[in-house]
């Protein structure tokens, strides 16, 4: 579904309903928002107003993959429903090179939704889109190539080995992500999995908090 501005009674009546909430900020271009997890919908909040509402009932996929987050890696998750796609991850961005570590809200947020979606006809499926793979697979291929033609060239035109021996680190990052993100399968994951990892994580967390 598309943004819609709620009127305060219905923001008093979220608060209410929450499961999760999650700060979140996906990154240097995208805003601060707050995404809100209640017992039929989710929503994305950005300064007070409702950009998106997905109902769990027309939620078609969760896809958990890992990224880049500055220096750091995260797990994102994209919750697909027809027409609207919500992606939180276990980082928010803060700064540039900096993001906050969102670890702890982002699980919960995860295993609750979890929750709501069982017994849903709903597909998990784990690592990055087909479309996704095939652009930073190329990119990795692109690198590789562009590291051996310099090689070759630098070796067999310039007689210069330690001029080619630069473009092995090129080579050898742009193999291993056209390697690593080579086309493949959508790979599932069984969600009750999740729930009892998550569960125990929470479980170990809470028995680890200091008494107040």
């Amino acid at each position: 579904m598309g943004a819609d501005r709620p009127d305060p009674d219905e923001i008093e009546a979220l608060e209410g309903e929450a499961i999760a909430r999650l700060a979140d900020r996906r990154g240097a271009h995208g805003p601060a928002r707050e995404v809100v997890l209640a017992a039929d919908r989710l929503e994305v909040i950005e300064a007070g107003r409702v950009v998106h509402r997905l109902a769990l009932g027309n939620v078609k996929s969760v896809r958990l993959s890992v990224d880049m987050a500055g220096p750091d890696t995260q797990v994102v998750a994209r919750i697909c429903g027809p027409a609207t796609e919500i992606a939180i991850g276990s980082r928010s961005y803060v700064a540039p090179g900096r993001w906050a570590n969102n670890a702890v809200e982002f699980r919960r947020l995860v295993l609750e939704l979890h929750r709501a979606l069982r017994g849903r006809e709903v597909r998990y499926l784990e690592g990055h889109t087909l479309g996704l793979r095939l652009v930073l697979c190329a990119l990795g291929a692109a690198m590789a190539l562009a590291g051996l033609l310099f090689a070759f060239y630098m070796a067999e035109v310039r007689q210069s080995g330690m001029l080619a021996l630069a473009a092995l680190p090129f080579m050898v990052i742009g193999g291993y992500l056209a390697w690593v993100f080579r086309p493949g399968v959508p790979v599932a994951y069984d969600p009750e999995q999740l729930i009892e990892r998550f569960e125990k994580s929470e479980a170990d967390a809470a028995a680890k908090a200091p008494d107040i």
